[in-house]
């Protein structure tokens, strides 16, 4: 994989122990690994994806220049389908804060993550803190043993304690390590919109396949076009606007001093969080996974369903596109050798042509 197949990509395998050379490795499990994959990345701008999230838009276009939420805030998260499951003792062990209200936004996922780490190194350093004491600490506080407990929540309260205490006076944001011309405005993006899922039925049984997520860019435009329409001074209503913006980027509560702000969205998905059933073609031999399935015919069935809400999405079949592309890293000649991949691409051919040829 990282000799071969990801050079084709222009993508480099990191090795940790080589990037902490010299520096006793910490014994993390599961989630905790992520931050620090975040951490010892080489980019500063960095789209950190789960393994079980899939692209459906282009997300380049994040990261242009003068594009919003992320040139404003540097740090952009998504929803998941709870209202906050922190405690109320975190606010208080984070530096006695005030709570925020538990209809303020929504707890956080963590397949998704953008970050500028030049603007945002402090908020990863105390996420990475939260996840280095997470499974005996910071995760029962942040979670409460609800669904998903793990890292989920660290990245967007890390951001969440630093603005309080800087508001509160007692933190001042380092900038040491700006390069000229980064600027130091920063804040937070939390997306607006929920999430939502998707499903399969085959022969009468639903199944949940994954999490639909939104472009933070159409997110963002529609909040800012509710703020225009929520019942700001006349007189002042371009500075209450400008105002607004910049508070609710490092503080997303204080939209709900602007009532009911209605929402209209009319971009697309971005992200498939394929969390249902995880799209690893390893197990397509497994029945038991769940990956692929038959009808009542003995015929395979899309994952996704039918392919007319996909085309009419986006254009294309991205179903179609990600079987070709997981074919092309399955089928490879080199991994021949081994008889359960061999069995793996058979069965992704054999699919493929009663599906997708």
């Amino acid at each position: 994989m990282c000799s071969r197949t990801l050079p084709q990509y222009n993508a480099t395998c990191l090795s940790i122990h080589d990037t902490w050379a010299g520096i006793q490795v910490p014994e993390f499990t599961r989630f905790q690994w992520k931050v620090l994959s975040i951490v010892v990345s080489s980019f500063q701008n960095v789209l950190f994806l789960d393994a079980d999230c899939l692209p459906v838009l282009n997300p380049d276009r994040i990261f242009n220049q003068g594009s919003e939420p992320f040139t404003s805030a540097g740090l952009i998260t998504w929803p998941d389908f709870w209202t906050s499951t922190a405690s109320p003792l975190f606010y208080k062990v984070a530096g006695d804060m005030d709570i925020p209200p538990v209809t303020s936004r929504a707890s956080s996922e963590s397949g998704i993550i953008v970050y500028d780490k030049s603007r945002h190194a402090d908020t990863l350093l105390l996420a990475a803190y939260y996840n280095y004491n997470g499974p005996n600490h910071y995760y029962p506080l942040l979670s409460q043993h609800s669904a998903g407990e793990g890292d989920k929540e660290t990245f967007l309260h890390a951001a969440l304690v630093l603005e309080a205490l800087r508001q509160k006076g007692v933190y001042k944001q380092p900038t040491a390590w700006m390069k000229p011309g980064v600027g130091v405005k920063k804040g937070y993006y939390d997306v607006k919109k929920p999430l939502s899922g998707h499903g399969r039925t085959a022969r009468g049984k639903w199944t949940g396949m994954f999490l639909l997520q939104m472009d933070p860019i159409e997110d963002y435009r529609a909040v800012r076009a509710a703020i225009q329409k929520a019942n700001l001074p006349h007189e002042k209503r371009d500075e209450a606007d400008a105002t607004v913006v910049e508070d609710f980027l490092t503080n997303s509560t204080f939209l709900d001093t602007l009532g009911d702000l209605k929402l209209e969205h009319h971009g697309h998905t971005m992200f498939f969080h394929h969390s249902g059933v995880k799209p690893d073609f390893t197990h397509i031999v497994d029945e038991k996974w769940g990956l692929v399935q038959t009808n009542e015919a003995g015929k395979y069935v899309r994952m996704w369903g039918p392919v007319g809400w996909v085309i009419d999405a986006f254009g294309r079949d991205v179903e179609k596109l990600l079987w070709e592309d997981s074919m092309h890293i399955y089928c490879q000649e080199e991994l021949a050798q081994f008889q359960r991949l061999q069995d793996v691409c058979a069965k992704m051919r054999e699919i493929y042509v009663q599906l997708y040829a």
